[in-house]
């Protein structure tokens, strides 16, 4: 379709700046292990018979919160970690296993 003669052309040209920020500095990536430590947690309060509610009862948190751990949305605190671990009846470091 041809242009009027008295029609200016207008060509407009957008560049965007993106910005890529490498934030672990080159280091490989690691895996989130809240989830792989959530799992071994339910596993160990199954094993031992103890529902969520009976395990929080050991614990200051709500029962929320243990489930929370479980399915890896807490980042969870070494103090909970070392009262978690005493009322699995296990080592702190024992909740840890599954992560290596």
């Amino acid at each position: 379709m041809a242009r009027p003669e008295n029609q200016a052309s207008i060509t407009l040209i957008v560049c965007r700046l993106i910005v890529v920020i490498n934030s672990n500095n080159g280091r490989v990536p690691i895996a989130d292990p809240r989830p792989s430590l959530g799992m071994h947690v339910r596993e160990l309060h199954l094993q031992r018979g103890l529902s969520q509610e009976n395990l929080a009862e050991f614990l200051d948190p709500h029962r929320n919160y243990v489930g929370e751990v479980e399915r890896g949305e807490r980042n969870i605190a070494r103090l909970n970690i070392v009262a978690l671990a005493d009322a699995l009846c296990v080592k702190p470091a024992e909740l840890f296993e599954t992560l290596s």
